[in-house]
């Protein structure tokens, strides 16, 4: 009740400083009308906004996963070129039977396989990749 009576005072003191006050009610919402038609009001006024300018979108093209495998025949021998393969022989055991079924896996999941044999590769060929010499089985 104070607030009411000094509403008119205190509405008319920020005033003279320039600022655009409203008096609303948590309890009755009395005030939240004239509080929604100012927002209105001040935002019919602002300028209209400028569309900002368009920037072109830059294009981004993704590098090959796969690495370039060749086949190449050297007599009996199949020359496997792939640098992924290369890479994988150096890293394992060739002596172990069981890496090299991984091995033989991992070379049908990335399409290895697929080329030797488009190559004339069958089983019992030699297979040449890097420095390494697989029989394939």
């Amino acid at each position: 009740p104070e607030v009411q009576e000094r509403q008119a005072q205190l509405l008319a003191g920020l005033r003279e400083l320039g600022i655009n006050a409203y008096c609303i009610s948590a309890a009755t919402h009395e005030g939240v009308d004239a509080v929604l038609d100012g927002a209105l009001r001040m935002l019919a006024e602002q300028p209209a906004a400028s569309q900002p300018a368009e920037r072109p979108v830059p294009v981004l093209t993704p590098k090959p996963r796969r690495s370039k495998t060749s086949v190449e025949r050297d007599g009996d021998v199949f020359v496997l070129r792939s640098p992924l393969a290369e890479r994988l022989v150096r890293r394992v055991d060739l002596g172990d039977w069981q890496v090299q079924i991984q091995l033989w896996q991992e070379f049908r999941r990335r399409g290895i396989v697929r080329a030797l044999e488009k190559a004339g590769a069958r089983s019992g060929s030699v297979v040449r990749i890097g420095e390494h010499e697989l029989e394939w089985k």
